[in-house]
């Protein structure tokens, strides 16, 4: 009897890791996307609520058919993974979210098309035990980006962090036919969905490995979406930081302290500055932060939407930008350099959207690092090399050479321009 206890305890406390991020009962509406509660407290599940997950389910499926069909006939110029970022709310997202961006050539980024590995939920009862242990079929979900912008920056309060992953057309080519087979075949091709052992970072990276990225033949495979980042890293599939879209979380909190409200009250719209302290605090905050409270905040005041406009258009007149986080990135920087022009190039352009610090930080100390191990280990046993990994015929190994040489020359000449 103890050990039965100490089994259904054990299941009670990793029954919410198994849930995916989304299900296929997600949507109440078409236009708003929004998750709907699909979990059903007990066994009896009414005809009311078989109707509503088989309508949402015939939308959520209209829905998917039409992203691909759009990606098909769209020009996907480069690939971002992106990492949505860990929530406390709820023990499920303790890890984060793993999902590939298609980067298309169009000046919007709301609606590039976001692919995610997620566990295909076919009735409304949704067992914990099947999720943990391989009961679902995995299934690929492809939504705009300005959904997960919706549901995790806005509602949740999580940032993502987007990373280039730089590739060949042919490598890009194979990326988005892997995912439109997935339109027209069945959902078994993929496995099943298991928390730990086929779950969204694990299904992204098998896709990565059949798109052709470099092999590392003494890496493991990410179990959690939290390793994601370090593992694109070692397989040498990105050389730049990543670009953080960011939450409202700080300002709201800065809002709630100086006013004397909660952080609640402030998220919602319910701003009652006092008389002694009011709208100055509005003006320390930049372009950027001023237009998504304007956006995002449902105010309920017209004078304070008033001032935020005023205060809006007076940076803007200054010249100041904004962004998400959203920025567009340069085009070329998703493709692998072949020569050295080509690095030095990129690291000028990347220079636009990073310090040196951080580009130093990101490739010279991981990449440079990285490829003096490798040539010792060719120079001391070529085979253990090509074994761990991989022989160096790959782009994207003959790239990072090239980038690892690039950083090495640019820290030299820090060195030596610098106070002796």
């Amino acid at each position: 009897m103890r050990k039965l206890i100490c089994i259904r305890n054990l299941l009670i406390l990793l029954g919410p890791l198994v849930w995916p991020q989304y299900s296929l009962a997600q949507f109440e509406t078409e236009a708003g996307i929004y998750p709907v509660a699909a979990v059903v407290e007990t066994a009896d599940t009414t005809q009311e609520t078989q109707r509503r997950f088989e309508a949402h389910r015939r939308l959520y499926n209209e829905i998917l058919s039409r992203n691909f069909q759009r990606l098909g006939s769209t020009k996907v110029i480069g690939l971002e993974f992106i990492f949505a970022g860990p929530s406390n709310e709820r023990i499920e997202s303790n890890w984060g979210h793993a999902l590939l961006r298609f980067v298309d050539d169009d000046a919007d980024p709301f609606n590039d098309l976001v692919a995610s590995f997620v566990a295909d939920v076919s009735d409304p009862e949704i067992s914990f035990v099947k999720g943990m242990f391989g009961g679902y079929s995995m299934a690929i979900e492809l939504l705009d980006l300005g959904h997960f912008l919706r549901f995790y920056v806005e509602s949740e309060g999580r940032y993502l962090d987007r990373f280039i992953l730089q590739t060949t057309p042919n490598m890009l080519a194979q990326a988005k036919a892997a995912i439109l087979a997935s339109a027209v075949t069945t959902s078994s091709r993929l496995g099943r969905y298991g928390f730990l052992t086929n779950n969204c970072s694990l299904g992204l990276a098998a896709m990565f490995t059949a798109m052709g990225f470099p092999a590392t033949g003494h890496l493991m495979p990410p179990t959690s979406p939290s390793w994601m980042q370090r593992y694109i890293q070692f397989r040498r599939m990105t050389v730049y930081p990543g670009v953080r879209v960011k939450t409202l979380y700080e300002p709201y909190k800065r809002l709630a302290d100086y006013w004397g409200l909660s952080l609640r009250e402030v998220q919602h719209g319910r701003w009652r500055p006092a008389n002694d302290r009011g709208l100055e605090i509005l003006g320390t905050f930049d372009l950027n932060t001023l237009v998504r409270i304007y956006v995002e905040t449902p105010l309920r005041n017209r004078s304070m939407q008033n001032e935020l406009l005023r205060l809006i258009k007076e940076r803007k007149n200054r010249g100041e930008t904004w962004s998400w986080g959203l920025e567009r990135l340069g085009v070329n920087m998703y493709r692998p350099c072949l020569d050295r022009h080509c690095v030095q190039t990129q690291l000028e352009e990347a220079g636009k959207y990073w310090s040196y610090g951080s580009l130093y930080h990101q490739l010279g100390e991981f990449g440079e690092g990285y490829y003096s191990e490798r040539m010792n280990h060719r120079d001391a046993d070529p085979e253990k090399s090509n074994l761990l990994y991989g022989p160096l015929v790959h782009p994207l190994d003959i790239s990072f050479k090239y980038f690892a040489e690039g950083y090495s020359k640019w820290v030299r000449a820090r060195k030596s321009s610098g106070p002796k």
